[in-house]
């Protein structure tokens, strides 16, 4: 298998490579603005691939440390292309507008510079371009090869998982469909962007045309990947936290119901509280051991950051004693004195609230109606909420005194004072080391564990992963189950909350609206509940009139478009409609 996986990846050296550029940054303008004394082609390539790589940052939200806008992109992604005439380059790509910078940076924090497109160009839709033969584009391909290399080193140790992509003709996408469900994703999508903008508001800014070019290029994105569907699969493996990409992981998740293996539906089982529940691992001794018996153990993770902590890891210890704390299993360390009276949830210590699923559920119920955003919504108002606020404050930057996670985080620690003292203590380093550290535990689990007793039960069945959830066909769905119940109660000593889901077309369609309202909650901010649920009925009853048929006149439930023919396009309704104000 090896052999065969190197053979697929070698087959991915095409030498093309493509980028995408804002549709009216074309070759003719460029070329018009060549810096003095700079090769046009040379030019031309650098700023297209520089662009495509700051607009593929923002869709993929992979902004600069505290920032919601801004794209690191370290000096050397510059000199990288073009090491004698760089600097020429990018101060012209920033004198004429296409991208701006926010002139700082820190060498303490580790940050770079950070980049966004010019105003000019945010508001425009991309599009798909290869690059033409020039000293760039050999930069890039030496690069590319470099990291074929690196795929086949680090995918050598799991191809007991990454086997499942020898077969990727028969993993087959109905395209069709997901053209149909994108169709239908793009209209809601602009829908509610209008529905839930309004100027007054803060935090609101973006103006129509950027609404529009936001919309369109998520839309496009996905398009691309689908259409492209069936060609050979890249696979690679993260260089940090060591998870396995391939198509699927990128694949907009509500068009993963329309993928099937060789005609057979697929079932995704996903761990339920993931990643709290790999915090776990952290908490028992054998994760801190200098001489580690355990795989998981942070001196075979990652030796500098244990190194690095083990002085912290002392204080902590005795900082907890020195109250009124007592020694648990583990070195997470609960008042039993003091516990918070609660009737539904009867124990306020960590592990138990993991283990038994109602994590998010107690933190909801313990911060909801002390912390709001800046329009009045309750951070921890449900369930959902009381997830994202969680992960938030477990990732946050603890050295920025200004970060909105550091109230609900001084909560977190009033009432989990041992996990909160070492998630400061693994961030000591470097804030990002926690994040990656639960990572390497869950590629640990998942890769290592799960799938490789998996493929010693049954080498004929095919999955995936996606980070910590397996996907396999019906036929094997109950062994996958089986298998991941067994091997967390065996490492963790407790059985995990596992959710199935049969991945269906009618999925996909059903959960339309809550998936367009958590994608803009992510990107923009949460709505109001009463907005939302208003909102809700208008979409649901236009999404059964294009569905059904019936009383198709109603193509658009808001505003001016209204009156417009069922299947428009609504990109072109908008530029249609009166400037400075967008349908209500």
């Amino acid at each position: 298998m090896r052999r065969q996986l190197d053979t697929l990846l070698d087959s991915l050296e095409t030498g093309h490579v493509e980028v995408c550029v804002p549709k009216q940054l074309t070759r003719k303008y460029l070329a018009a603005h060549t810096p003095a004394g700079v090769p046009e082609v040379e030019w031309t390539e650098f700023a297209r691939y520089i662009v495509s790589r700051v607009m593929i940052a923002t869709l993929n939200k992979d902004f600069k440390r505290g920032s919601r806008k801004w794209v690191s992109l370290p000096i050397a992604a510059f000199k990288n292309l073009a090491p004698a005439r760089y600097r020429l380059m990018r101060k012209a790509l920033l004198e004429l507008g296409i991208l701006h910078c926010d002139d700082t940076y820190s060498y303490t924090q580790g940050t770079t510079y950070g980049y966004r497109l010019g105003k000019r160009y945010r508001k425009q839709p991309f599009k798909f371009r290869h690059l033409r033969a020039s000293q760039v584009l050999q930069r890039l391909q030496a690069w590319n090869r470099s990291e074929l290399k690196w795929a086949k080193q680090q995918l050598s140790s799991i191809v007991h998982v990454a086997k499942g992509w020898l077969d990727y003709p028969d993993i087959n996408l109905d395209q069709a469909k997901a053209l149909e469900f994108l169709d239908r994703y793009q209209d809601v999508l602009l829908l509610e962007m209008h529905s839930r903008t309004d100027s007054k508001r803060r935090g609101w800014k973006l103006e129509k045309s950027e609404r529009v070019a936001w919309v369109h290029n998520q839309v496009l994105h996905a398009q691309r990947q689908v259409e492209g569907w069936g060609q050979r699969p890249s696979l690679s493996v993260d260089r940090k936290g060591g998870r396995f990409y391939h198509p699927l992981t990128s694949l907009l998740s509500p068009l993963r119901n329309f993928v099937t293996y060789k005609g057979s539906p697929l079932v995704s089982f996903d761990l339920k509280n993931s990643q709290p529940l790999h915090l776990l691992l952290v908490t028992e001794r054998d994760f801190w051991q200098e001489k580690p018996r355990q795989s998981w153990a942070l001196r075979k993770l990652d030796e500098e950051l244990w190194t690095a902590t083990q002085e912290g890891l002392q204080e902590l210890r005795a900082g907890l004693l020195q109250g009124d704390f007592t020694d648990s299993p583990s070195i997470e360390l609960h008042n039993p004195g003091q516990p918070l009276e609660n009737e539904d949830y009867g124990v306020t210590h960590f592990a138990e609230l993991v283990r038994s699923g109602k994590l998010y559920e107690f933190i909801a119920q313990k911060f909801g109606g002390k912390f709001f955003t800046s329009k009045g919504v309750d951070r921890f108002g449900s369930r959902d909420l009381a997830k994202r606020e969680v992960l938030r404050l477990m990732y946050f930057n603890n050295a920025n005194p200004r970060s909105a996670a550091q109230p609900t985080f001084r909560e977190f620690q009033r009432l989990f004072p041992g996990i909160a003292g070492l998630m400061e203590l693994l961030k000591r380093r470097d804030y990002t080391d926690f994040s990656v550290l639960l990572q390497k535990l869950e590629v640990y689990l998942m890769l290592e564990k799960v799938c490789r007793r998996l493929y010693d039960r049954a080498p004929e069945a095919w999955f995936t992963t996606i980070h910590d959830s397996i996907i396999t066909t019906a036929e094997h769905a109950d062994l996958v189950q089986e298998i991941m119940l067994a091997t967390y109660e065996e490492v963790l000593k407790v059985a995990p909350a596992i959710e199935r889901s049969d991945l269906h077309p009618d999925a996909a369609f059903h959960d339309l609206f809550d998936y367009v309202q958590r994608k803009i909650d992510k990107n923009i901010g949460e709505g109001e509940s009463k907005e939302v649920k208003d909102s809700r009925q208008r979409v649901e009853h236009w999404l059964r009139t294009q569905l059904t048929g019936v009383d198709a006149s109603l193509a658009y439930p808001f505003g001016e478009l209204a009156d417009t023919p069922s299947r428009v396009n609504p990109f072109e309704v908008i530029e249609e409609s009166s400037e400075g104000h967008a349908p209500a």
